[in-house]
């Protein structure tokens, strides 16, 4: 089972969720911009659910990825390259083979 608790802000003002328990698989950091929310999360795990653990908001509409209400920006580094793409959070879950990545959400009004 897990639990997860707010340890308050971490360095520079950052707002920090941890997550313990578990398997005890290797855990990937999922920072949310522009709150500046950093938790801890599984891969494979969808990035709503990890958004909602944190207290994150994603906008939503048709949840199978076809309207782009949920498109945010996804930057992870991988080999030593950061890359970014934009992507549908609905369908997308925390990949695999990376310590970290940054999840950009949009201010978009119309949605």
């Amino acid at each position: 089972m897990r639990r997860m608790r707010s340890s308050g802000r971490g360095r520079q003002g950052k707002r920090l969720v941890k997550v313990s328990g578990g398997n005890g698989e290797m855990t990937v950091q999922v920072r949310f911009l522009p709150d500046d929310i950093t938790i801890a999360a599984e891969p494979g795990e969808p990035l709503l659910v990890v958004a909602d653990r944190a207290g994150v908001t994603i906008p939503t509409g048709c949840l199978m990825g076809s309207c782009h209400a949920c498109e945010v920006d996804l930057e992870l580094e991988s080999a030593g390259e950061a890359i970014g793409e934009s992507i549908c959070a609905c369908i997308t879950a925390v990949p695999h083979h990376t310590a970290a990545i940054t999840i950009n959400l949009y201010a978009d009004p119309t949605w």
